[in-house]
């Protein structure tokens, strides 16, 4: 609005500049020229390049009241120095004129707008009570025919009132800006991400845009740009390729939930369209613009795309809604194509702008911004919820302050937990113009939802045309269809967490398999890692397969963990699956093939490494079995057993089968323990002398011990150790006694 009202007073000078009568000496030359020049690029919304040339002007009359008027517009509108337009126009407004001259550089007054932008410089501010006082007087001295001033006047009123009140309120969030590695000196904004936060896509202005072009405020096109999660921090961002970016602006505004589907927005000539774009492995295919039902020959500025792909929630300036921009939805047809839009109704739409809209992955929850309903200024944040079977909206509620400020406040994106948030801002301490920021909500609610993801291979190799299926095992309903990436194998689903499920993943070039998961029992927020691997298709052969139910639990409280599991083809020493149990049950449940040697670990904070051998060599059938599984903590004097350490027989030789247990209890002693003593001991069954058993035992835990120094463990660490048959943990009358007597330990001796 203050652009509007700039249009209004100054606008007519660069059109009227050139029918003055021109100056009478070479000072007023000078003034006329340096004067001409800067409302050139006053009226290209060059700030930048206007402000040096007025504040010269302002050092040769600081008195002018015209001139620290438009230093002080200047400021308004330049990012980082907004607070130092207070004083300019102050003084503007002690000496202005109804009769303020638009069209002659010797105009010494201020116009009576100049109160507009004061009243605007305190709100920006925080100043509400100078801003009120400002703005009150300005009705009481404007004419009253002029009712659109005086409607926007009382709008900017309604915004310190606002702000009055949620200042008062502050909510308790930790504001974290992304820093070097994503903002740049320019404007950045539009941040969508996938909803495991392993991707993050986003537009910037910045040096390096295709085309160089430069627009007129100095700031180069929109492009878009991807980052990837590395190791917890933002990888350095490039631009997401030619495909997608061209020599005009392109701006990212809705992300799929695993990546897959970039919604973006062209500017096409004024238009404003959005446009699709599908990941092939990695790379992104040629735009395609959505249909007549999203697109019109008005502007659409902004898309989200819900969880389950069936919603699209738009921001357009269509005719037949509340005024401006307002939020719309269109719905996924049977055939493919989209509904007509339907308005969201006044609970979300006013007068004024509404824009950003983000369907959260809950399907219920929509963030926007809008210049209208309880702003504290400019746009603001706001959430509503939807109430899908009725098609109704909730009335929308101010997120607050500090999440909005008097500033622009757009594009917020919240995590599917609920915990926090990517948005833009324009906000102090900012790298440059719009920054991006990570809001984290220490109190936040968490959201009724499971975030799955994992990989597809087929014989340990990503799959190229997997599918999963996903139906509700309560209902019979299938909840939806997913393909994962093409290259990677890799799937993304975010599910309710109060349901029962189903999942079936299939691929042209591997069996069938299925699995349950039953997300919660208390409807928390959670999330899931399970590879699947698919063996071969072979046809003429039969399969054979085992079930695996197991829950992992404290060896002494007995309590479910949450653990990460890893599934192992030990006769390759190939990882051919992930699987992560919750807290609330700890259980968990895969499906074997048989024929085969499988070795499974266990890894949680604080608690030993764990094994389990699973040996289908020899099974001939189909079968069902179950595993307890308990884990202690990592505690001086524990013991744990590696299960998954292999020798020929009556030899100390490993063998390659070993490798993966190995590079665990690597990863353990460098990365997580890495002062951990511990000392490796071999046992045996009570066949045979003692003699020939303590030799053999030895010299295995030796073996080990040897392949630990060979990769990177300090001897110092290690101690080694024989026990032949004297610490039986069974009995060693039967062969499964037996079996079992026959192992390497480690043990703890210091931390």
């Amino acid at each position: 609005m203050i652009k509007i009202y700039l249009l209004i007073t100054l606008v007519a000078i660069s059109a009227n500049l050139f029918s003055q009568n021109l100056p009478d000496s070479l000072d007023e030359l000078s003034t006329f020229t340096k004067y001409t020049a800067a409302e050139s690029f006053l009226d290209d919304e060059n700030y930048g390049a206007a402000l040096p040339i007025y504040l010269d002007l302002i050092s040769r009359d600081p008195n002018n009241a015209n001139f620290n008027f438009k230093v002080g517009f200047c400021y308004l509108n330049t990012h980082l120095e907004k607070e130092k337009s207070v004083s300019f126009l102050e003084k503007a407004v002690a000496n202005y004129s109804d009769n303020y001259d638009a069209e002659a550089y010797t105009e010494k007054y201020a116009p009576i707008e100049s109160w507009y932008f004061l009243g605007n410089a305190y709100l920006l501010n925080y100043k509400f009570d100078d801003a009120l006082a400002v703005l009150n007087k300005l009705l009481t001295i404007i004419p009253a025919s002029d009712s659109s001033f005086i409607k926007e006047i009382k709008h900017t009123i309604s915004y310190c009132q606002n702000g009055k009140e949620l200042v008062k309120k502050p909510i308790d969030i930790i504001v974290t800006n992304l820093g070097d590695s994503i903002n740049s000196e320019y404007s950045e904004h539009s941040p969508v991400f996938t909803a495991d936060e392993s991707v993050l896509i986003f537009t910037s202005k910045r040096v390096g845009s295709t085309g160089e072009k430069l627009t007129p405020d100095g700031q180069y096109y929109e492009d878009i740009y991807i980052s990837n999660k590395i190791d917890g921090k933002w990888s350095s961002p490039k631009g997401i390729g030619n495909s997608i970016n061209t020599d005009k602006h392109e701006a990212s505004i809705g992300l799929s939930v695993d990546g897959q589907q970039l919604l973006i927005y062209r500017d096409d000539n004024q238009d404003g369209n959005i446009y699709i774009s599908t990941l092939n492995g990695d790379i992104w295919g040629e735009p395609e613009k959505l249909g007549s039902t999203v697109n019109t020959k008005y502007r659409e500025s902004h898309a989200s795309l819900s969880a389950d792909g069936k919603s699209l929630y738009l921001a357009s300036a269509r005719p037949g809604g509340y005024g401006g921009m307002d939020i719309y939805v269109v719905k996924k047809l049977p055939n493919g194509e989209w509904s007509e839009a339907q308005n969201l109704g006044l609970n979300v739409n006013t007068e004024y702008d509404e824009d950003g809209p983000f369907i959260h992955p809950d399907g219920v929850t929509l963030f926007f911004s809008s210049q209208g309903l309880s702003s504290m200024g400019g746009f603001d944040i706001f959430a509503t919820e939807i109430d899908n079977e009725n098609k109704k909206c909730s009335l929308a509620t101010n997120l607050g302050y500090p999440i909005n400020t008097t500033d622009d406040d757009v594009f917020y994106n919240p995590t599917p937990d609920g915990k926090s948030a990517y948005y833009s801002s324009f906000r102090n301490g900012g790298k440059g113009h719009d920054d991006l920021y990570l809001l984290t909500l220490p109190e936040g609610d968490e959201k009724n939802l499971t975030v799955m993801t994992g990989l597809v291979t087929v014989d340990g190799k990503p799959a190229s045309d997997a599918s999963l299926t996903v139906t509700n095992t309560e209902s019979g309903d299938i909840f939806g269809s997913y393909i994962p990436n093409s290259k990677s194998g890799k799937y993304l689903l975010v599910l309710p967490s109060d349901k029962k499920y189903n999942i079936e993943v299939t691929s042209n070039k591997g069996e069938v398999k299925n699995f349950d998961i039953t997300p919660s029992n208390d409807s928390a927020y959670f999330k899931i890692h399970r590879s699947v691997n698919l063996e071969p298709v072979n046809f003429g052969k039969s399969a054979f397969f085992t079930t695996v139910n197991g829950i992992v639990k404290d060896i002494k409280t007995l309590l479910p963990l949450s653990v990460k599991i890893e599934i192992f083809d030990n006769n390759n020493n190939q990882l051919i699956e992930t699987i992560e149990t919750n807290q609330k049950d700890g259980k968990f449940n895969t499906i074997l093939v048989s024929g085969k040697n499988y070795g499974i670990s266990l890894k949680a904070d604080d608690y030993m490494f764990f094994s389990e051998n699973i040996d289908l060599t020899k099974s001939k059938s189909n079968k069902v079995i179950s595993k307890e599984l308990l884990l202690q903590k990592a505690e001086v004097e524990s013991k744990i057993i590696l299960k998954n350490i292999f020798f020929d027989f009556n030899k100390s030789h490993l063998r390659k089968e070993s490798t993966n247990e190995l590079e665990l209890l690597i990863d353990i002693l460098k990365n997580k323990y890495p002062t951990m003593k511990i000392e490796i001991s071999g046992h045996t069954d009570n066949k045979g002398s003692l003699k020939s058993n303590m030799r053999i035992s030895s010299n295995r835990a030796k073996a080990v011990v040897n392949f630990l120094v060979k990769h990177g463990i300090d001897a110092s660490r290690l101690s080694s150790q024989g026990y032949a048959f004297n610490e039986p943990i069974a009995t060693n009358d039967t062969e499964e006694g037996r079996q079992m007597n026959r192992r390497v330990e480690f043990k703890i001796i210091s931390k």
